[in-house]
């Protein structure tokens, strides 16, 4: 009862002390909230950070320069879609003669392209909102192998074709030569596919807009059906986590992927893979490095934050010290009268926690729990520092300072 007579003489006595000792104390939660939050926001940043900057990888030929018209084999492709990655989109490539005067045993060229994808987003500027599908139809004929195929307005308008129509012409792929650079046209046979939708050509940004659109898995069958090996003529992606880079530049390594060559000459083969990671691994280091800096400060903030409430303490009750002398010359024990202080003290800092709560929810951008938390953290530092405080503070003789002349 008398601690608690004297925690309120000490709390109430000087009240302009005790407000001093809130707005310190609010400010020194201040202080720690948005120095913790700048750590939470670095790391929050470091995982997001594949979110914000994706890295991408694309297959291209050996020399870097083309991303669309060389041979992904199967083993290739394969360990691709076994990677950590997301996102996949490939293509693989076929044409076709639909006019009578092209169908000749030895081919020289084609009147149409075909260009097998797994999704439109492998085709620039083409979306479903650009296609007018047949009743029935929709874009997941890209997932079965039907013979089914879009093509687009020119090209229908060209020949009188229409949804719902079937085309029966024959289909080949073409393939590159021992040197690396000629073409020769390899033969399908006549395949028969059904015409489910039209899409303007205006839709599509290659300067050589595809004239028919097929599924990869009715390409891939048809291929095989005729006793021949399977290539993808383009592939890019996403990795699921970019942290993890280094084990997946690894593996490609250990799956034959190299590294562009500006030098090759080869046009044939898809067995090298670039890697756009420059933007994130520059970002990610800033932050790691932000991080790491802060995290390194972290302690001496904490001591720092102590030392300022040891000294704040130290100061505030430096005044009541001959009250505290009186006290012990009544036969009154020390430790009570520092208990009583230590509490005033504590009450003091609560009450500034208080003040502090509602201006960090408006300005710090952080939820009540984690406000809560830093407010312990700072009443635990706090704790310490007016510790520290009385301990110097009770550092004297009764007697000798209430026998001192001023």
């Amino acid at each position: 009862m008398v601690i608690l007579k004297e925690m309120n003489y000490i709390v109430l006595r000087n009240r302009g002390r005790t407000a001093l000792s809130v707005c310190i104390a609010a400010l020194l939660v201040c202080c720690m909230s948005f120095y913790l939050g700048s750590i939470q926001t670095a790391e929050s940043a470091e995982e997001n950070l594949a979110q914000v900057i994706p890295v991408t990888a694309q297959v291209v030929n050996r020399s870097g320069a083309r991303t669309v018209g060389f041979e992904i084999d199967e083993n290739h492709f394969a360990n691709l879609m076994k990677a950590d990655i997301k996102d996949a989109v490939y293509t693989a490539s076929a044409c076709a003669n639909f006019q009578e005067q092209y169908r000749a045993e030895d081919v020289q060229g084609a009147d149409t392209s075909v260009t097998a994808v797994s999704g439109l987003s492998a085709l620039v500027g083409v979306t479903e909102e650009n296609i007018a599908f047949e009743n029935g139809y929709d874009l997941s004929f890209l997932e079965r192998a039907e013979p089914l195929c879009v093509v687009s307005q020119s090209y229908a308008a060209q020949y009188g074709l229409n949804s719902g129509d079937t085309l029966s012409m024959p289909f080949y792929v073409t393939r590159y030569n021992d040197d690396g650079f000629s073409l020769r046209y390899e033969h399908l046979g006549m395949q028969g596919v059904k015409i489910i939708g039209v899409y303007a050509d205006s839709a599509s940004g290659s300067a050589v807009p595809c004239s028919m659109i097929v599924s990869v898995p009715w390409l891939q069958t048809v291929v095989k059906e005729n006793n021949l090996r399977f290539y993808y003529s383009s592939f890019r992606c996403a990795l699921r986590d970019p942290m993890k880079l280094n084990d997946f530049k690894d593996a490609m390594r250990g799956a034959g992927f190299a590294k562009p060559d500006p030098n090759a000459l080869d046009e044939r083969h898809g067995d090298t893979l670039v890697v756009d990671d420059q933007l994130f691994i520059e970002t990610a280091e800033k932050l790691e490095q932000n991080l790491k800096v802060l995290r390194w400060f972290l302690a001496p903030f904490f001591a720092l934050v102590i030392v300022l409430v040891t000294l704040v303490t130290f100061l505030l009750l430096r005044s009541t010290r001959r009250d505290m002398a009186i006290s012990l010359s009544l036969g009154r024990p020390k430790i009570l009268s520092g208990c009583a202080c230590f509490f005033g003290m504590l009450i003091a800092n609560v009450c500034g926690c208080a003040v502090a709560v509602p201006i960090l929810l408006c300005t710090a951008g952080l939820a009540l729990g984690q406000i809560l938390t830093i407010c312990g953290l700072y009443l635990a530092s706090s704790c310490v520092g007016v510790l520290l405080a009385l301990i110097l503070l009770l550092r004297f003789d009764a007697l000798e300072l209430l026998t001192k002349i001023d």
